[in-house]
């Protein structure tokens, strides 16, 4: 999959717009009048630039954990009025999915839509409450780079903007400009001018942001990279910087910002050398925020699984207070083992199986009749000297194996 599907969202989102415009249609139609996007990084941050530029405060954008920032979505007066829009492109981030859990303890699921991935978790637990719609996000499309897919339309068309201008302008747009910019910048950072100042028109003010993570998180790597600024104090030029001024003002030629900026931060970072469409660092807070959540200890599992508990273990814990939902302890860690009794895992693996840990006696016990193995106790024996008196049992094999000679 090469990832560059951006290059063609705007024609494919005017042939899908009356269909989102009759989605956003049939919602005002039920009193829902207000929308909230649920997501994180490039889910939210181009249905923000648009209710900002657009000054339209009927959308606003839930794309923080911070319980006071929770709280105040269910807290509004209009919160029985409110379509959620929850957005993940995998369908597994943690903290959209935090979000959705929350709210739809409050609300019901004819009041939620999702957008992801096709055959993602999300889709499928979308499908299973009954939610009012599922859009798909096209699997070849970054997030970061999908503001002009239905990530950012169907928030356009819920903001009642004129989307079809806005996308016409942005199959206007002249590529090989906004390339040509990208290789300027390119060759501006790496003389040392590693700072992108942005300083966008008043209407359209937001788009800094948006740009910031588009171009942070799609240079940033292999130790290179450069800077965004926004809202920069010092007005004058400076010796490490790169200032744009060159923005529209008008709300409606978003899209073809938008597209341009998609197309220069592609070209800029084949100048610096590195992959435009990837983000180690994002899927890594991604996995440790998972483990936070899960436990570490289940993030350590994944790739050792001795390191799962087993009988006799000492475990690291943090169980939180009693709660009516019965909240389970999250593990972080085993302590160390004194002992321990494993062996092979079963089948083609090598892989050490843990079966017990901290063991100060093991009673080996087998049925004195013709099913009797002494080379299965012998086996197990083996596997556990530090924990057994082996001189004695020896004996007893001896013995046992007289004793089974004379009945055959």
């Amino acid at each position: 999959m090469d990832r560059l599907a951006w290059r063609t969202a705007p024609r494919t989102s005017v042939a899908q717009w009356d269909e989102l415009v009759r989605f956003a249609d049939a919602a005002r139609h039920d009193g829902l009048s207000r929308t909230l996007v649920c997501g994180m990084g490039g889910s939210s941050l181009a249905p923000e630039v648009l209710a900002s530029s657009f000054a339209n405060a009927s959308l606003s954008v839930l794309d923080s954990t911070d319980p006071s920032a929770v709280l105040a979505v269910t807290r509004a007066a209009d919160f029985d009025r409110t379509l959620f829009v929850v957005c993940s492109k995998s369908g597994t981030t943690v903290e959209t999915l935090a979000f959705y859990h929350y709210l739809a303890a409050r609300a019901d699921a004819a009041r939620f839509v999702a957008i992801t991935d096709p055959g993602s978790p999300l889709e499928a637990l979308a499908h299973s409450r009954g939610f009012r719609g599922v859009f798909r996000h096209p699997p070849d499309v970054g997030g970061r780079y999908a503001a002009l897919t239905v990530v950012g339309m169907l928030p356009a068309a819920l903001l009642g903007v004129n989307g079809r201008d806005l996308l016409e302008r942005a199959l206007a747009v002249d590529t090989d400009a906004a390339r040509a910019r990208g290789a300027r910048f390119a060759e501006a950072t790496l003389a040392g001018r590693d700072k992108l100042v942005l300083r966008p028109p008043a209407p359209v003010a937001r788009l800094a942001g948006w740009i910031e993570q588009l171009v942070a998180e799609s240079t940033g790597k292999d130790g290179r990279g450069v800077v965004p600024v926004v809202d920069d104090p010092i007005m004058g030029p400076r010796p490490d910087s790169q200032i744009v001024r060159d923005f529209s003002a008008d709300p409606l030629a978003l899209g073809a910002e938008f597209l341009a900026w998609e197309y220069t931060t592609w070209e800029l970072c084949t100048g610096l050398g590195v992959n435009a469409f990837d983000q180690p660092d994002v899927e890594e807070a991604k996995a440790l925020a998972r483990a936070e959540l899960a436990g570490r200890l289940r993030h350590a599992m994944a790739g050792d699984r001795s390191q799962a508990p087993c009988t006799g273990d000492w475990v690291l814990a943090r169980v939180p207070p009693v709660r009516e939902d019965g909240s389970p302890a999250l593990l972080h860690r085993v302590l160390m083992r004194r002992t321990k009794f494993s062996r092979k895992e079963a089948g083609d693996r090598t892989a050490e199986q843990i079966i017990a840990a901290n063991v100060d006696t093991i009673f080996l016990v087998q049925s004195l009749n013709l099913n009797l193995n002494p080379r299965r106790l012998e086996r197990y024996l083996a596997l556990a000297p530090e924990a057994t008196d082996t001189d004695a049992i020896r004996e007893q094999i001896r013995s046992i194996r007289q004793n089974q000679a004379k009945l055959n």
